[in-house]
């Protein structure tokens, strides 16, 4: 589960950026980063130079200053840096710590691939340890962040054509319906709702237009192909008015 690329993470659920950037640093590397500021330059300034698209736009014009690191944290043991850039603060997380320190990614990642296919939290925890509220929280935890924004590293890569399907599934016994886009080969929207009726399908795809105009502020596909459904299509016209609709 320990990220390939880092990411400069966007959170769906709050209306501003979440100042964390997240990059692979190894855990043998880390305790140079977090104790020599040479190593951490030489660190920062490397993912900079070979993944600008993590870090914030303003870096590359304002460059940045080391700002200390928060207080080590109870639960791991280890500390985070901070950097300035301009007026704002971030912190930088190694890839192999959780967000909010919840734990390693190594630690976690066999029992969240177990919940994947329906494995209860209490059997998770039974054998991984902990809670079974912890392996919940962690795993619901998973949908906060901006599908958008953590898939696509150059913003004027976004496609403008994109298809528009909702997948049928069942939530304990219950039908329900995954409201999904998918664009350039990548799926960029991923939302769950109760009904396939347009107002359900409006809310759902509205996550979809809410995350994507946090990466583009005027984005306007050209074009959203369906399988005709009317409600799908009526739901996307209304939320992207000035889209060709194609069946």
């Amino acid at each position: 589960m320990q990220h390939k690329k880092g990411t400069a993470l966007i959170m769906a659920s709050k209306s501003k950026e979440n100042k964390t950037i997240v990059l692979p640093i190894s855990e043998e590397e880390y305790e140079e980063f977090i104790n020599k500021p040479c190593k951490a330059h030489e660190v920062i300034i490397k993912y900079l130079n070979q993944y600008p698209e993590l870090f914030p736009s303003a870096m590359i014009e304002k460059g940045y200053t080391l700002k200390g690191k928060d207080r080590i944290s109870k639960k791991m043991g280890i500390q985070l840096r901070r950097i300035k850039v301009g007026k704002a603060l971030y912190r930088i997380r190694p890839s192999f710590m959780l967000s909010y320190m919840r734990g390693r990614t190594k630690e976690v990642e066999h029992a969240l691939l177990l919940i994947r296919f329906g494995v209860p939290f209490w059997v998770i925890a039974m054998v991984f340890g902990r809670n079974a509220m912890y392996w919940y929280r962690l795993f619901i935890s998973l949908g906060a962040v901006n599908v958008v924004g953590t898939t696509v590293y150059d913003k004027s890569k976004l496609t403008n054509d994109i298809l528009a399907d909702e997948f049928h599934i069942r939530i304990k016994g219950t039908k329900a319906y995954i409201a999904t886009i998918i664009g350039g080969d990548c799926f960029l929207g991923v939302q769950a709702c109760a009904q396939a009726d347009e107002v359900s399908l409006r809310s759902a795809y509205g996550v979809f237009k809410s995350e994507v105009l946090k990466v583009v502020a005027d984005y306007q596909p050209f074009s959203i192909n369906t399988d005709g459904w009317k409600a799908t299509q009526n739901a996307l016209a209304y939320l992207f008015n000035q889209t060709i609709m194609v069946e």
